[in-house]
């Protein structure tokens, strides 16, 4: 059958007029090509689902072209797709693995994600933002918080998307909405206090471990041992800060976070520039609402949800870990193997000095000594990664 489509590609219309058809690229640049499929061709993408064999294709593409010797077609199709890197196979895997050892062996890792379609130089680049910015407003005096700018041409798309968004909100909030900004102000929280109660895409709760609490499914016994390290108070004590409650089968129970904060240490990461100054934690927030800029508050970090976890690519508040098991091997054995975290040999070398003694030693699994086994073995640490891979919500699971 034919390998699937990447799930993950940017999809529009072409901008070029003697060019219609579909633009395919690819957003993380593991590929740097850019297709457009005619406009005839644009139904055959969908037989690129790793589930349509070759029969349901070269169907198509007679239905198609009205042709019944389609091989050269559907070849060709086929090897456009896997040579720009848009198809699930060997040579997208191969084009990721290379991006992405380059990419963490850069010793300086420059910004690709925005900002690659601004001009280098002063000049030219001063005459760009006075054409983006003519006829804007002048502001009211007061110091810019933030800038919000969508990531399309400001000549292109963002007028595409103004259209768009414009004619569903004058379709939902009546033709003169726009005629009220207080009123179209509170239509827009409203829409977004709408789309946060949809369960189907806010909040689905459509994970292995959600099936498994509504007793939809059962664990395999790797993942069960995992959870009852993870409960154990003696062993993982996981569940102390990562609150679940197997007893509710409402997912909404087991958030796996009891949202608050922790002081762990985390190690630097040596494949970052040394900051000028350690990342504090709350202490370093200036909220005048619920103000914790005070030294008291220095190194702490919230605890954050496990859901999802497994798709991170980095872990913790400075992206010290590059893998779950990372993570997990971190927790386990920093008290009774510190040198293996700390390359100075000083425990929470990472930390300012006179903050250490608030570093958790105290709670399992941080309670053991230099030199003790281990609060978990290898098996022990495979198995709570198991574990913490049934959290992934089911739309991630089936993404690459």
């Amino acid at each position: 059958m034919p390998a699937r489509l990447r799930p993950n590609l940017d999809f529009m219309p072409s901008p070029v007029p003697d060019r219609p058809g579909l633009v395919i690229r690819d957003p993380f640049h593991y590929s740097d090509a850019t297709l457009i499929i005619p406009p005839a061709l644009v139904p055959s993408l969908e037989f690129f689902d790793g589930e349509r064999r070759e029969t349901d294709l070269r169907a198509c593409l007679v239905q198609i072209t009205g042709d019944l010797d389609v091989s050269g077609l559907m070849q060709h199709l086929e090897e456009t797709l896997s040579t720009a890197g848009f198809l699930e196979d060997g040579n997208y895997a191969r084009l990721r693995e290379t991006a992405e050892k380059s990419f963490a062996d850069a010793p300086l890792r420059e910004p690709a994600h925005a900002g690659s379609g601004y001009p280098n130089e002063t000049a030219e680049l001063t005459e760009t933002f006075a054409g983006y910015l003519n006829g804007a407003t002048k502001g009211d005096g007061r110091r810019a918080l933030a800038i919000a700018a969508p990531h399309v041409s400001p000549f292109g798309g963002v007028e595409s998307y103004r259209a768009a968004y414009a004619s569903l909100f004058r379709q939902a909030f009546g033709e003169r909405i726009f005629e009220d900004p207080p009123r179209a102000f509170a239509a827009a929280m409203s829409a977004l206090q709408a789309f946060q109660q949809e369960p189907a895409e806010f909040f689905p709760y459509s994970s292995r471990y959600d099936a498994f609490l509504k007793g939809d499914i059962e664990l395999t016994d790797q993942e069960e041992r995992g959870v009852a390290i993870f409960k154990d108070p003696a062993k993982g004590g996981c569940a102390g800060c990562h609150v679940l409650k197997e007893s509710v089968r409402d997912p909404v129970a087991s958030m796996f976070t009891d949202y608050g904060y922790e002081a762990v240490a985390i190690p630097r990461n040596d494949r970052a520039p040394r900051p000028r100054k350690p990342d504090l934690g709350l202490c370093e927030r200036t909220d005048s609402v619920t103000p914790s800029d005070d030294a008291a508050s220095c190194l702490y970090f919230r605890t954050p949800s496990l859901r999802n976890v497994a798709l991170r690519r980095s872990y913790m508040h400075n992206g010290a870990f590059r893998s779950l098991r990372e993570v997990v091997a971190f927790y386990a054995t920093r008290a009774s193997d510190p040198k293996r975290w700390y390359k100075s040999g000083v425990p929470f070398d990472s930390v300012p000095a006179r903050y250490r003694a608030r570093v958790n030693v105290t709670s399992p699994p941080y309670d053991r000594k230099v030199g003790d086994p281990p609060a978990l073995d290898d098996r022990e640490i495979d198995a709570v990664v198991a574990f913490l891979g049934t959290l992934t919500d089911a739309r991630y699971r089936a993404a690459p």
